[in-house]
């Protein structure tokens, strides 16, 4: 059977609550909310400092909807202690996918998101700790692999032809992965 509940999750460490809706044919099936906020908590705070109650269950999404419009409004989503960012009734994984308009843009993000000319290009964070370990030596080999004084390379008996066919095929595989650049 179909669930279209409204429920809210309360934070047991601070108080603090988020109130959604959700459709399920599982009532117990974990799910605590996925608005940004909601699972920034419980990421900091654990699955297990959340406790969920079911406020409504509804035959229709419409009525499902309209409860929830009733409870997360603007005022509510103001209060300090939710974490609700924006108003009830809209929204949600059906209301994207149902609306042919909103599931072509996400489409289209998603491709951008995706693009094979992105791929590669490192975010600044990880390109910091990438840094930090080749500075601390724990990313030589990664980067430096491929020279004729690598360690690993003496410690073997490697013929001149074998250490150039290792060379050219770590160095494709390094511009391949996007950490060298012809």
């Amino acid at each position: 059977m179909r669930h279209n509940t409204v429920y809210r999750t309360v934070n047991l460490v601070n108080g603090h609550e988020y109130t959604g809706k959700h459709e399920t044919d599982d009532l117990d099936d974990g799910y605590l909310g996925s608005g940004k906020l909601i699972r920034r908590a419980i990421e900091k705070h654990g699955r297990e400092n959340f406790r969920k109650e079911i406020l409504h269950d509804f035959e229709t999404s419409v009525e499902m909807n309209a409860a929830e419009a009733g409870i997360v409004t603007e005022a509510y989503c103001a209060r300090k202690d939710t974490y609700n960012l924006c108003p009830g009734g809209d929204g949600g994984w059906g209301y994207i996918n149902g609306n042919e308009e909103l599931r072509v843009a996400k489409n289209q993000k998603a491709a951008r998101i995706s693009n094979p000319k992105r791929r590669g290009k490192k975010k600044p964070h990880v390109s910091k700790e990438l840094k930090r370990r080749h500075e601390e030596g724990l990313c030589k080999k990664m980067y430096f692999g491929s020279r004729d004084d690598d360690a690993e390379i003496q410690a073997k008996a490697w013929s001149p032809e074998a250490r150039e066919k290792r060379r050219i095929t770590r160095r494709a595989t390094m511009i391949a992965r996007g950490y060298w650049k012809e």
